[in-house]
């Protein structure tokens, strides 16, 4: 018999001691932190304005969570992600959870192992990029846009899933935010080329507009990505090459190179996507 991702993930990992435990739960019910639930592998922002804590029972509002669903809680601490198990149910009529008498903080599934992702082709094409420290590659949740930049991420993620000819739905909201941050807010990473993002689907590279003249439209690269006891091997298609801005100066114009994940084993996007978005395998319908 299997053994539940919960019950696996609470065996791997391991808990806060108690007094950071109680330091971090007297934060918690002090400040009231934005919540995000993993439920049915589908991600559930929760405001501080919809949900209360009564006797260490949460009581929110939020679509798409029933009773007797498994939890998986996230929420920041001094801008540490942190995140803890709970089970959705129904308490003086209102959908509710008990804060966990155990407190789990958030491992980037990358950063042990710092991949290195390699692409060539037939034309000429070749391109080596490491990721950055200043850029870690995999988010505990999809970050929460801030409501005065809400407008403009939206515009932003409309105008990149039409450049894509893809439903908006169907790509990570981390995937558009990474895009955000580096496109509208001038945050680049330290290295160059810089893997941004990667998961079963997508992967973004920042780099000089030079680097990717062999690749155009429609052209593929053969793709070797290093974990150092993990290699994985994909067929990636160029989507778009977005310039940006750079705070640095630099004769060359740079940007984000978007390429979409083609021919790989079923093992290794499940691998890719799991690391990436701490979540099973499989995007929402």
């Amino acid at each position: 018999m299997s053994i539940p991702l919960i019950l696996l993930e609470m065996k791997m990992n391991k808990a806060l001691n108690r007094i950071e435990y109680e330091y971090i739960f007297d934060t918690f019910l002090r400040e009231k932190p934005p919540l995000t639930l993993l439920c049915n592998n589908k991600f559930i922002e929760v405001e501080p304005s919809f949900y209360k804590v009564i006797d260490e029972l949460v009581f929110f509002k939020a679509d798409g969570v029933k009773t007797k669903d498994e939890l998986k809680v996230f929420f920041n601490h001094r801008n540490r992600p942190l995140y803890f198990f709970s089970r959705a149910e129904k308490k003086e009529g209102a959908l509710a959870f008990k804060i966990s008498d155990k407190f789990y903080k958030y491992d980037d599934n990358f950063a042990r192992n710092k991949p290195h992702i390699l692409l060539w082709n037939s034309k000429g094409f070749k391109l080596s990029a490491d990721i950055s420290e200043n850029f870690p590659l995999s988010f505990p949740f999809p970050p929460i846009v801030e409501d005065e930049e809400a407008e403009s991420f939206f515009l932003f993620r409309s105008k990149i899933s039409s450049l894509m000819k893809l439903n908006p739905d169907k790509i990570p909201t981390a995937f558009f935010y990474r895009l955000y941050i580096s496109a509208c807010k001038s945050g680049i990473p330290e290295l160059e080329p810089c893997l941004l993002y990667i998961d079963s689907e997508f992967i973004l590279i920042f780099c000089s507009e030079k680097k990717i003249e062999p690749i155009s439209v429609q052209v593929s690269a053969q793709t070797e990505i290093n974990f150092g006891h993990r290699r994985i091997n994909l067929l990636s298609v160029y989507s778009f090459f977005l310039p940006i801005s750079s705070p640095k100066s630099t004769d060359e114009r740079q940007g984000l190179l978007c390429l979409l994940i083609k021919n790989i084993q079923e093992e290794d996007k499940r691998f890719l996507h799991e690391k990436a978005h701490s979540s099973r395998y499989g995007y929402p319908e």
